[in-house]
C-alpha cells in the first residue's frame, strides 16, 4: 500500500476507530484486506441496539415512537454529515499524501482527537482545503502543528481566511534566519518616506485588528522589526533572502558601501506563532499592487527588492555585482539561471 495513503488511514483510525477508517479508506485506496463490509454489518447492529434504547421494544404510543423516530433521524443526519465533512476532507489530503514517504512515528493521541472534533464540523469546500493541508502537513513532519493551531483554525470562517491570506502576501519570512523566521509585515509610520504608499496598498486598520482577535497576529505596530539585518550590503554580506508573495527575494542596498543604516527599526504586524504555523497552509498570491508600493517603500530607503528568478537579468552596479560574486549562495544562484 502507499505510505502515504497508509499513514492517513492510520491517522484516521486513531481518530475514529477502524469502522470509520475501512469505510474512508475504500474511497482513496484499494486496500482490500480490510473486511470494511463486515464492520459497517457491525457499525448497523450497533445502530440497532441503540435505537432500541430509544424506542423500548413494549412501546406502544405513537407519540413515543414518533419522537423516538425523530431523535434517531436527528443522530444519523448528524453523525452522517460529520463522517462526510471528514471524508470529504481526507480525500483532499490524499493527493498530498500520495507518493510520500512520512515519518513512521505514532500520531499524537491529543491533537488526533482535537483535530476530528473539530473537523467534523466543517462543510466549507474552501475551509476543508486548509484543514486537508494540515492534516497532510502533520502526518508528513509530525512537530509542524499545535493544538493551539488547531483551535485557532476551528474559529476561522471564509472571511477570517481570505484576509489571512491576503496578510500573509504582505508578508515577509526568512526561515533561515532566526529573528525573521516568524511572517511580518511592515507598520511604518506615517513620517517614513513612502509609508502612505504602502498603507494604502495593505490592510484595512478593521482587518489587521481581525486578526489579532483571532490569534493570527501579535498586536499591530509591535515588534518593530530592523530591515537592515537582511539588506547586501558592504558590511553585511553574510544574509538570506527572505520570502514574499511566494517567491524568494533579495534586498540589496543602492550604495553597498554605505555603512549608514537604511531604514532603522520598522513597525510590523507579525504573525503569532499560529498564524506563522497556518502561513504554510494558504495559497499565497502575487499581489502587483502591494509589490509595487513595497518596492517604492523601499527605494526611499536606499534599498531594492530584487526577484531572485530575474538575478542573472538584473542590471546591478559593479559595487553590487561584486557584492553577489563574493556571497557564495547568490553567486551559485546566478550562475545557474
Amino acid at each position: 500500500m502507499d505510505p502515504g495513503l497508509f499513514a492517513l488511514q492510520t491517522f484516521i483510525e486513531y481518530g475514529l476507530g477502524n469502522i470509520a477508517a475501512s469505510y474512508i479508506s475504500t474511497k482513496f485506496t484499494d486496500f482490500k484486506n480490510r473486511l470494511w463490509k463486515e464492520d459497517l454489518k457491525l457499525l448497523a447492529e450497533n445502530q440497532s441496539e441503540a435505537l432500541k434504547v430509544l424506542i423500548p421494544p413494549d412501546t406502544v404510543a405513537s407519540r413515543e415512537i414518533e419522537i423516538g423516530n425523530t431523535i434517531r433521524q436527528k443522530i444519523v443526519f448528524q453523525e452522517t454529515r460529520k463522517l462526510d465533512n471528514v471524508m470529504s476532507t481526507s480525500m483532499k489530503a490524499v493527493p498530498l499524501l500520495q507518493g510520500k514517504k512520512p515519518p513512521d512515528v505514532e500520531p499524537d493521541h491529543d491533537f488526533v482527537a482535537e483535530f476530528f472534533s473539530c473537523v467534523q464540523n466543517v462543510s466549507s469546500d474552501q475551509m476543508q482545503e486548509i484543514w486537508a493541508r494540515l492534516l497532510a502537513g502533520k502526518i508528513m513532519h509530525p512537530g509542524s502543528y499545535s493544538i493551539r493551531t488547531v483551535t485557532v483554525l476551528k474559529n476561522m470562517d471564509t472571511h477570517v481566511a481570505d484576509v489571512f491570506a491576503k496578510f500573509c502576501s504582505q508578508c515577509f519570512r526568512a526561515p533561515r534566519m532566526g529573528p525573521f523566521a516568524r511572517g511580518f509585515a511592515l507598520n511604518p509610520r506615517g513620517s517614513r518616506p513612502a509609508a502612505g504608499v504602502l498603507h494604502k496598498a495593505g490592510l484595512e486598520y478593521h482587518e489587521k485588528m481581525l486578526l489579532n482577535e483571532y490569534g493570527l497576529t501579535t498586536f499591530a505596530g509591535i515588534p518593530a522589526i530592523d530591515l537592515d539585518r537582511l539588506v547586501l550590503r558592504q558590511d553585511n554580506n553574510n544574509v538570506y533572502w527572505p520570502e514574499f508573495q511566494g517567491k524568494e527575494w533579495l534586498l540589496i542596498a543602492e550604495n553597498p558601501e554605505s555603512t549608514t543604516s537604511h531604514t532603522g527599526k520598522i513597525d510590523s504586524d507579525m504573525l503569532s506563532t499560529a498564524g506563522n504555523q497556518l502561513f504554510s497552509l494558504v495559497k499565497v498570491v502575487s499581489d502587483d499592487s502591494y509589490l509595487a508600493a513595497m518596492r517604492k517603500f523601499l527605494r526611499a530607503s536606499g534599498i531594492l527588492l530584487v526577484d531572485l528568478d530575474t538575478l542573472e537579468a538584473f542590471d546591478f552596479n559593479e559595487q553590487q555585482e561584486q557584492l553577489i560574486m563574493n556571497h557564495s549562495l547568490l553567486k551559485k544562484i546566478r550562475s545557474s539561471k
